[in-house]
Parts: C-alpha cells; structure tokens; sequence
C-alpha cells in the first residue's frame, strides 16, 4: 500500500493557486474512453532490446538522472543525435546512455559510475542543446553507483528481486528503499499550510512503472511489478502542463502569468507544491474514471501535452 498518497491529496484539496476541473476531467475521460489507452512497451530504438536485466539495469541508470531537460535560464531543451535521428528532452537523454552503451562504456557497472567523471558525462551525453545540471547529473550518478553495490545487491535487476517486484511493501518496497538508501532518488517537500511532508519520489515512482509497461509486454520474459496499482502519478513538467492544456487544471492569475512567462518557480514552494500534488490528484482520478492503469494514463496525457504550445513551469530541481 503506498504511505504517501494521503497528504499528497490533501494538500491539493486545500490549494488555492491550482484548482482540479472535475467537469472537464470527465469530459476529456469521456473522449478518451473511446480510444484504446494502452501501456507503452518502451521499445523505442532509444531502449535496450532484450527482454532481461539489462532493461532494468538500463532503466535504473537513466531514471537516477531523469530531470530537467529544459534549462532554467535558456528555455532550450538538451537534444543529441542517436541512428541518425535527434532525439530531445528525456527521450535525447535515453539515446545518449544507449549510445554510450554500444560504445563499449559500462553505463550499467557501479564501479564505473562511482567513478564517473564530468569530462566523461560531457561526451556520453554530448548534444546540442547540451544537457542542463551536468555536474547534479554525475553526482546523482556516482550516488547510485554507491546505493547499487551497498543497498541494492549490485545491480538495479537485483534490487527489483530483493523488493520482490513490489513497489510498496511497509518499507520494503522499490519506491521506498530508492528514497530511503540513495538521497537522490528522494524527492519530498515540507508543506507548511498542512504541516506535512508531500512525498512525491516521481522518479522513484516512475522506474517502477516504466519497467511494468515492457514487463506485461514481454511473454512472461519479465516478472510485472505486484502492486502497480499503488504507484504514485509522476508530479513532473510535462503531465501539468497537458492537463492545464486540457482544461483539467485551472491555474490562478499570478500563476498563470509566471508560468507563462518564464519565470522560475522555486522548488518547495507553495506554487510548486499545488502544480504537483494536483497533478497527482488529477492523474489518480483519470485513472478512477476510465478504469485503466496509471502506466496507461500516465502516456496518453503526456502525449496530448505534446500537442500543446503552453510552456510547463520551470523549476530548477533534481527532483523531475
């Protein structure tokens, strides 16, 4: 059972800058109704092909850096070239580590990522943007490296069988002991109106829920997550900003304006926190309403906020 979703729901409940439009939520879940949400499989050339441990392993590495490609200053986003096709965003930083990979570099060993240099991560992620927050990136890299070979049994793939592929399990759980052994994955923030700690762990949330899309597409290949079920909808960049394209989150005036026009919304704020937890309360009640996972969910909105020409926030974190 997930320990987090809780004050994460009250806390949207009580915002005053970000408003949930239930009329419109089910207008859009009506629409969607007669599509075919599906989970995506993650075989994108940008992917390892095999259904086995590298795919966690794989996983692993790219969500311990999963944040911020847009950078804060520039508003330009990393982008790099991979088969002759540029790749940008998150899906241009998948590309670089597996490029990296076919160029013999062992991404996926602890001991090399201990080691990790900033000269190093300049050339397996080289592009043009170039990719923001480089040194976070090797720190949160090394970090792993280190939580891989004490906490987690030396690689990621192990660590999923350690946690018997449950994401909850009373502190047991993929999620949990991500945020609990590696501070990198640990993505909360002190909420002063409820006096709580919103613990979103979006990357920790989402590593689980990405492999269970290429699980449940894999023959039996790979063993699905348990309580699926029970993960947390990613509170990032792009789903509040489709969702606020949808009509489904109505940000206030002062909001409404900063986000417009560049302005950084500073992490743990209370602008921030309201965007995210009413993402998630959103996304939670999507999945209510159409009956379908929130791996499905999760890929049909933010492929509508691909659609959109509203800028997300910007917010200088390692957080999403």
């Amino acid at each position: 059972m997930n320990p987090y979703l809780e004050p994460i729901l009250q806390a949207a409940t009580e915002a005053s800058h970000v408003q949930l439009n239930e009329q419109k939520l089910i207008e859009v879940a009506r629409m969607w109704s007669k599509d075919d949400l599906k989970i995506p499989d993650w075989r994108a050339p940008v992917f390892p092909e095999a259904d086995d441990e590298t795919f966690i392993d794989f996983l692993g590495v790219g969500n311990a850096i999963n944040f911020c490609f847009t950078d804060p200053v520039t508003k330009q986003k990393y982008a790099t070239e991979y088969l002759g096709t540029q790749w940008s965003g998150a899906f241009g930083m998948w590309a670089a580590l597996k490029r990296a990979l076919e160029e013999g570099i062992e991404l996926l060993n602890p001991l090399y990522l201990e080691d990790l240099g900033e000269n190093e991560a300049g050339y397996i992620f080289r592009g043009s943007p170039p990719l923001p927050m480089l040194g976070h990136r090797v720190a949160c890299l090394q970090t792993a490296g280190i939580a891989m070979r004490y906490y987690f049994g030396g690689s990621y793939s192990m660590f999923f069988r350690g946690c018997k592929f449950r994401a909850f399990d009373d502190g047991k759980g993929i999620v949990e002991k991500l945020a609990e052994h590696d501070p990198f994955w640990w993505d909360a923030s002190p909420h002063k109106p409820t006096q709580t700690l919103l613990q979103f762990h979006k990357r920790a949330n989402l590593f689980p829920m990405m492999y269970q899309g290429r699980a449940l597409a894999s023959g039996g290949k790979l063993r699905p997550i348990i309580d699926a079920e029970d993960i947390t909808p990613p509170a990032d960049y792009e789903l509040p900003k489709a969702l606020r394209h949808l009509g489904i989150l109505v940000y206030g005036a002062d909001l409404a304006l900063a986000v417009d026009s560049g302005q950084l919304i500073p992490e743990d704020s209370e602008w921030e926190q309201e965007i995210r937890a009413q993402t998630v309360r959103a996304m939670l009640k999507l999945c209510e309403v159409l009956g379908k996972p929130i791996a499905a969910v999760d890929y049909q909105v933010w492929s509508s906020g691909k659609q959109s020409s509203l800028p997300h926030h910007l917010t200088r974190t390692i957080a999403y």
